[in-house]
């Protein structure tokens, strides 16, 4: 850090004597790695899809509050809706329709609480769905997409991942698509 410090007009050889140089050096040090960490997520956010930029803060905040990786809300946003809030899914055995950019269904966005019509609601609930199904499944992230795309039954009378084609390839391309927006961060 010195020779930023230096740059930024302190008075490097009073360091480590100057105990008032040496808390606004400190202070320097860390607005500065957080416009560095801000400058990294601004170009992350680019390898977004541009339907997903606008939606950024709400993923972030809800998926801290979550404790479920942004990546990986993102990108199983991506996959259901394709950053589409107006996103309607095609009935179910029951008649359900998936709703907006998590997809919930009726039943589900009732019992969690939340308007699957409203896009920060569906979010939320979507994103708390998910964590509560990495923590059911003991944080296996993979029977938690299998179980979010397929429902927990599925997962339950199969012993793992259901055979269906549509979850046999949802589970991976959710998992690959998560790693890479992870490295974006």
């Amino acid at each position: 850090w010195i020779p930023y410090l230096e740059k930024a007009g302190f008075k490097v050889k009073t360091l480590g004597t100057d105990d008032c140089e040496n808390v606004i050096a400190a202070g320097w040090i860390l607005g500065y790695a957080q416009k560095i960490k801000l400058a990294e997520a601004a170009l992350s956010s680019e390898r977004l899809p541009d339907r997903a930029k606008p939606w950024q803060p709400a993923v972030q905040w809800i998926a801290a509050q979550a404790g479920v990786s942004p990546a990986l809300v993102n990108s199983v946003i991506q996959q259901e809706s394709r950053f589409n809030p107006s996103a309607v899914g095609p009935r179910t055995r029951t008649g359900e329709r998936a709703i907006g950019m998590m997809q919930i269904l009726p039943s589900t966005a009732k019992a969690l609480g939340v308007n699957p019509y409203n896009p920060l609601q569906n979010i939320w609930g979507g994103t708390w769905y998910l964590s509560n199904l990495i923590r059911y499944y003991s944080g296996d992230v993979a029977l938690a997409l299998a179980a979010y795309n397929a429902g927990q039954g599925a997962v339950a009378k199969y012993g793992g991942i259901p055979p269906y084609k549509e979850t046999r390839q949802y589970v991976p391309t959710i998992l690959d698509r998560a790693a890479k927006y992870a490295d974006l961060n």
